[in-house]
């Protein structure tokens, strides 16, 4: 049976179907009478991501077809989500492949070579990454060093970059606190723990497996406008007062922001605060 595929760009050329003796208006020759009717409309525009159609002995199949921003209205909801499927698993793949080439200029200290002062050098100026972006793809690269396997897991999605690099400064604030290095076995099991999980459900498990107390500090930042960032580290009982504390008050303070109760409560204590003054 001869296959061809044909990419084609927006309208398919009419002489395409008089050689292989098709004709377009037919629905028996296409797999099913949707596909048809997708491929009909629009005189015959570009709307499918995969339709094949026979004649005798002939199969063709007419995929990954090049399409404009415009051509996606005539995706059905199922053709989307499945190329999304296709393409976040291929940006794994591609993610995983950049990771052992970053180990590769890192243990060969190729960015020297290239006149690069460090590797978030390196990964900033050559390759174009954030600062944030940069310090996660490093910190993944340093652990696969030692163990390769992770390649695979950021291919399968069981584990991402955060998580990563969250493994790393959990294992290096480990071995600073506690004068102890963590072997590459027991890496190994920590990051089989954490699989699947979530970026906060991985922090906790870390905060356990290492015994880790929390990072208590407290950040202000003038911003433009004379409005000002803070951030403050909780404890988990603290936490859980603050949302018990919003829960009970939830009619006065009707939002999830966490800045809010804290306002509401200086506000009603405003006159209290004055009269001790």
């Amino acid at each position: 049976m001869k296959i061809e595929q044909l990419s084609l760009e927006n309208h398919f050329e009419q002489s395409i179907f008089a050689e292989e003796g098709f004709e377009k208006s037919n629905p028996e020759n296409f797999a099913s009478s949707a596909e048809t009717e997708k491929f009909c409309s629009g005189g015959g525009k570009v709307a499918v991501d995969k339709l094949e159609f026979k004649h005798s002995d002939t199969e063709i199949s007419l995929m990954n077809m090049k399409t404009t921003r415009d051509d996606l209205s005539y995706l059905r909801s199922d053709m989307i989500h499945n190329r999304l499927l296709q393409l976040s698993g291929e940006e794994r793949k591609i993610t995983a492949e950049l990771i052992e080439y970053l180990a590769e200029v890192d243990s060969r200290k190729i960015y020297a070579e290239l006149g690069y002062g460090s590797m978030f050098s390196y990964v900033t100026q050559a390759l174009k990454y954030s600062e944030g972006s940069a310090y996660r793809r490093i910190e993944a690269a340093r652990l696969f060093q030692k163990i390769p396997v992770i390649k695979q897991k950021i291919e399968s999605g069981s584990l991402n970059l955060t998580q990563l690099s969250q493994v790393r400064g959990a294992i290096k604030r480990s071995e600073k606190e506690n004068s102890k290095k963590i072997s590459t076995e027991e890496t190994s099991d920590i990051l089989e723990s954490l699989e699947n999980l979530s970026k906060k459900e991985s922090e906790k498990e870390l905060a356990e497996k290492f015994n880790l107390p929390p990072i208590e500090f407290t950040r202000t930042t003038a911003k433009k406008g004379g409005s000002f960032d803070i951030q403050f580290s909780l404890t988990e009982e603290q936490m859980k007062l603050i949302e018990k504390t919003k829960n009970h008050f939830s009619h006065a303070v009707p939002t999830l922001d966490i800045k809010d109760p804290i306002i509401y409560f200086c506000e009603r204590n405003e006159k209290d605060i004055r009269s001790l003054s």
